[in-house]
């Protein structure tokens, strides 16, 4: 397996004030280690220009041109979702969607530019300021500047609705397991399965628009193991082996993603008597479930299955809003509320490949800390030395955080 080391991070960014955060004061996860020296972005040794990448005698591919292709090139994507959103009147769409791709073509360009100027200094201290966090954030303020506020949102819903019909048939399923870690192993490729309904790539957008995403299809075609960061089997184990008193789960998209792959795992947590807390984002970014959103399906998820309901009404399964707005997120900019009560959580769950991959697949925490997600983006697997849907599976144990060990 090929890990990308993280790299020595440069300054932390500075909390968002438009895109990407709630209005309130936002706070550092109680369990993050290392603050000050903090920086969400994971790969950010790939984020310089393919020269200086050619100088040092490092891979070239991802570099810094490659990661702002990826960014210009879903500029189209996002401006045919932006013109087909309800939220505008008719006549306004086009000339908004327009507005939206040129400011932010603008954006990603001009960042490029001052990039390989800096880099043309020829220093050899040169090290990335651009990450993915900053083009997210980047592309969320010029649809707000733009006039949008969720462009995603019917389809969200579209796959909520779909996605709650099968859930009570993924819980019968799981049930049939009568062995604890087969019954945990299907969790966790349930929730490699879910993560494929992501709509920020242009892979898994060609092939939601051309043939759908099937989650039993997908759970059932998952790469072959060993994975590109393979942690299953001491997973497997310590939640054999294990049971927490609070897991915070910071969820990912819509759809299958939340509702066939992360809310069975939170259901096997409440199973074992762990307290179970779902961090979802506060503000709307591409198909991204939100707290307020998944609090609405609160009353359809507990009509369609007894374990989840009474983890609602005893108030052991919590939503939570997270203080982010971004498909990646900063763990020293949260809500209060979400550190108030992740403050005595011992596991922490990031899921999907912007969360933990993209961004906090190095961070330290001072508890169980799983990062798991399917790898989507080919410069992410080239980063990773991994494939196309890999899967990242790591398991970092609170003593090994504790001393810096993986």
């Amino acid at each position: 397996m090929t890990v990308v080391a993280a790299p020595p991070p440069p300054a932390p960014a500075a909390a968002p004030a438009a895109a990407g955060s709630a209005a309130e004061a936002l706070v550092p996860l109680p369990q993050l280690l290392g603050l000050e020296s903090y920086n969400p972005n994971s790969l950010l040794g790939t984020f310089l220009p393919r020269a200086v990448l050619e100088r040092r005698g490092e891979p070239t591919h991802p570099a810094l041109e490659d990661w702002i292709e990826i960014f210009r090139h879903s500029i189209g994507s996002f401006r045919r979702t932006a013109e087909a959103d309800g939220s505008l009147p008719e006549a306004q769409r086009a000339v908004a969607a327009a507005r939206f791709a040129d400011a932010y073509l603008a954006m990603v360009n001009d960042e490029e530019q001052r990039e390989l100027k800096e880099a043309s200094s020829g220093g050899k201290d040169l090290r990335p300021t651009l990450g993915c966090l900053e083009l997210c954030r980047m592309r969320e303020q010029a649809l707000i500047a733009a006039g949008f506020s969720d462009i995603f949102s019917d389809i969200k819903r579209t796959e909520n609705e779909g996605a709650l019909a099968l859930l009570p048939g993924v819980c019968a399923e799981l049930d049939q397991h009568t062995e604890m870690r087969d019954r945990w192993d299907a969790v966790i490729r349930g929730v490699f399965a879910g993560n494929i309904f992501d709509l920020g790539c242009a892979y898994t957008t060609d092939m939601y628009h051309s043939e759908g995403v099937s989650f039993h299809a997908t759970r059932a075609k998952l790469l072959p193991r060993p994975w590109v960061i393979d942690d299953m089997d001491a997973l497997l184990d310590r939640l054999c082996s294990h049971t927490y008193t609070r897991a915070v789960l910071f969820v990912d998209n819509s759809g299958a993603d939340v509702l066939l792959g992360m809310l069975p795992f939170a259901r096997e947590l409440l199973r074992r008597g762990t307290e179970v807390i779902i961090a979802a984002n506060s503000a709307p970014s591409i198909n991204d479930i939100t707290a307020a959103e998944l609090e609405a399906l609160l009353p359809q998820i507990c009509a369609a299955d007894p374990v989840l309901c009474k983890g609602v009404s005893t108030r052991r399964l919590q939503v939570v809003a997270s203080g982010s707005g971004l498909p990646v997120i900063d763990l020293s900019q949260i809500s209060p509320e979400l550190a108030d009560l992740a403050a005595v959580a011992d596991l922490i769950v990031l899921e999907g490949m912007g969360r933990s991959i993209e961004t906090n697949l190095h961070v330290r925490l001072s508890c169980d800390q799983l990062n798991v997600g399917m790898v989507k983006h080919p410069e992410v697997a080239a980063a990773l030395g991994g494939r196309m849907l890999d899967c990242v599976c790591q398991l970092r144990c609170a003593a090994a955080a504790a001393v810096g060990g993986r």
